[in-house]
């Protein structure tokens, strides 16, 4: 059996927001839009939540995966909000223990527009390299506002909608469910 090959592109990787529930670094869950909610981070403290992602069957072999987080705020300060993704990586069926983690961060301005969605990607440089990425594998996240750092210049609260990963595919699927997965 063959790999169903087709031109390389790219997908996303999802995940769900996880936050503690009880703790003075938790975002609040509040109204952004009317009835509809998000999580709130301050503009002057830092707080964090946690995302797991599943690397899919559609994965290009040998190629980075790009943390990003889709947010925006309410306000019009153009000032600058600085993530943070702290991260650990591991293949599936037994081949690797989760290793040390590594934190990267990433800086956007804010658009002049309140509510504008925005989309903040880690830097080529700071990818999370192929090294440890094949189907199955896992990728835990803790992901924070990095509010109290000098470069976080956003007076603005910022509110977290999605927090996700772009990686490239080749294929529209794997021939094994299982490692080894050709």
């Amino acid at each position: 059996m063959s790999v169903n090959i087709r031109a390389t592109g790219w997908d996303d990787i999802l995940g769900d927001i996880v936050v503690k529930g009880s703790g003075s670094n938790d975002p609040t869950w509040a109204s952004l839009v009317r009835g509809i909610y998000a999580y709130q981070f301050s503009a002057s403290v830092m707080n964090e939540c946690w995302v797991t992602l599943h690397v899919g069957h559609d994965y290009k072999p040998g190629t980075n995966v790009y943390l990003h987080v889709h947010w925006t705020r309410v306000g019009t300060n153009t000032g600058t909000c600085r993530w943070g993704f702290e991260y650990s990586v591991a293949k599936g069926y037994n081949q690797q223990a989760f290793p040390t983690t590594t934190t990267v961060y990433f800086e956007q301005a804010a658009h002049a527009t309140s509510l504008t969605h925005q989309i903040a990607e880690i830097d080529v440089g700071d990818t999370i390299p192929s090294t440890n990425i094949e189907p199955d594998s896992i990728i835990l996240v803790r992901v924070f506002r990095d509010a109290a750092h000098v470069n976080d210049t956003l007076t603005d609260a910022s509110f977290l909608l999605l927090c996700d990963a772009h990686y490239q595919t080749d294929r529209d699927c794997t021939p094994n469910k299982n490692y080894p997965f050709s």
